[in-house]
């Protein structure tokens, strides 16, 4: 047995330049093949567009800067086909969120500033009742803090309008019925 494992210990030893050789040969092989792009599955992750592969993780020019710069422009551009217009002032709907007998819950979409005047109108039969509050600008529009209207028994209809130096509007009437 010492001579056969001797014979074995001799024969990869002399072939060993040999093996690693068809190893080494194998995997490079392989690598030109994976990269020429003969998988079996393909997948374009981690490509770009020219599907090199390449990704630019260069600073952007100023080209870049521009393009995106007027990207964002257009998306922050009232998407309607034409914005109304009433007295110079872009012409707005605040949605009222909620309406109760102590609460009255509204925003303007369509418009991001701070001071405006938001009004809530209240009527039941002839009886009117208004209040204000400031509107303020939050995450994509302006919001207008809630406004306590203090009201009776009966079947009231509430609205809300608003009222700055670029826009102005009014909302759909809401019911509360106060028990």
């Amino acid at each position: 047995m010492a001579r056969t494992k001797t014979k074995q210990q001799s024969f990869f030893r002399a072939n060993r330049k040999a093996l690693l050789l068809l190893v080494l040969v194998v995997i490079v092989g392989l690598a030109i093949y994976v990269k020429n792009g003969h998988t079996s599955t393909s997948s374009s992750v981690g490509k770009d567009q020219s599907g090199s592969g390449y990704v630019n993780l260069n600073p952007p020019t100023a080209q870049d800067k521009a393009a995106n710069n007027a990207l964002k422009d257009q998306l922050g551009q009232d998407q309607s086909p034409a914005a109304a217009v009433q007295n110079g002032k872009k012409v707005v709907t605040p949605v009222i969120t909620s309406a109760s007998a102590d609460n009255v819950s509204a925003y303007v979409p369509g418009v991001f500033e701070d001071g405006g005047t938001c009004t809530m109108k209240a009527t039941l039969g002839s009886q009117t009742i208004t209040k204000t509050s400031t509107g303020f600008e939050n995450a994509s529009y302006t919001s207008c803090p809630p406004i306590d209207p203090q009201l009776s028994s009966g079947n009231w209809v509430v609205t809300v309008s608003y009222s700055s130096n670029t826009a102005q509007g009014e909302s759909q009437t809401s019911p509360v019925k106060v028990n």
